[in-house]
């Protein structure tokens, strides 16, 4: 066998190993997002099950305080829910990323032996085809490492950004339920 049809069997075999790893890969994502949707279901059908029994005993003043504990809670369960469910895609994302980049690392070594090879084996006054084939070739591998750099930065910055909003959002139910229970003041 020569080498062009070795680079182009390493390029497959690497194809055909990346496909399934991304393909298990989804998959788990898929898994746990469904598990974290039937816990968050299953909470779901018990708070509304007790918020039912408060409401059909509600008696006096304490409750509505009681109320705002309730609501704080389900405020806190909703943004809890939200950060599971970006994490699940967070991470398989960054997975699915890196199955993918190793593919990419592959290939790109595949397609640069075969222009080795073919730069060894061209005929005469082909020279500069070659070479401007491995000038777009090193082109869009450096393109291709810029966007690769700039989406794990972008990533980076709505990780942090979420993050900040969930906690921002947790601090201003507080806010508000401490709130109700100073009888309406907003100081907290």
């Amino acid at each position: 066998m020569n080498n062009a049809s070795e680079q182009f069997a390493i390029t497959t075999n690497a194809t055909n190993e990346a496909l399934p790893s991304i393909a298990g890969t989804l998959l788990s994502g898929i898994e746990r997002m469904s598990a974290l949707n039937f816990t968050m279901a299953r909470g779901l059908v018990g708070d509304g099950s007790a918020a039912w029994r408060r409401l059909l005993t509600w008696e006096r003043n304490g409750d509505l305080m009681d109320r705002g504990a309730a609501v704080q809670s389900s405020l806190e369960r909703a943004i809890g829910y939200s950060s599971g469910v970006y994490g699940v895609l967070s991470e398989t994302g960054a997975d699915c990323f890196k199955e993918t980049e190793r593919f990419a690392t592959e290939l790109s070594r595949g397609i640069a032996g075969q222009l080795d090879e073919l730069s060894k084996h061209a005929p005469p006054g082909t020279e500069a085809a070659v070479a401007a084939m491995n000038s777009i070739f090193v082109a869009t591998t450096s393109a291709y490492e810029s966007v690769t750099r700039s989406g794990k930065q972008a990533a980076e910055s709505v990780h942090a950004n979420i993050s900040a909003a969930a906690q921002a959002g947790l601090h201003a139910a507080g806010a508000a339920v401490k709130a109700t229970e100073n009888g309406g003041s907003t100081e907290a």
